[in-house]
């Protein structure tokens, strides 16, 4: 390895592999400092979104959930009255 140049350890874009890099480190983040300020690419958040998904996934959850538990008790319920059981 030549002296400036670094490991970078990456994900990939697509997949579950690991990508070596052997770069130049400052090269490196001269780049991700450039990619990160295009506004056109990223947008600055005032907040983390992150809690607020969370409640929404977590109630469309639930009556998803609700939903079909109500939907299998009541195909449960026709099949017991279709057969005479009930």
């Amino acid at each position: 390895m030549q002296k400036g140049q670094s490991i970078i350890i990456t994900k990939p874009d697509k997949g579950k592999r690991v990508v070596i890099d052997i770069i130049d480190k400052l090269d490196y983040f001269n780049k991700m400092k450039l990619l990160v300020s295009h506004e056109n690419k990223l947008k600055k958040l005032m907040k983390n979104p992150t809690k607020s998904k969370e409640h929404s996934l977590i109630l469309y959850i639930c009556k998803l959930k609700d939903k079909i538990i109500d939907d299998a008790i009541a195909h449960l319920q026709k099949s017991i009255y279709d057969q005479g059981l009930f």
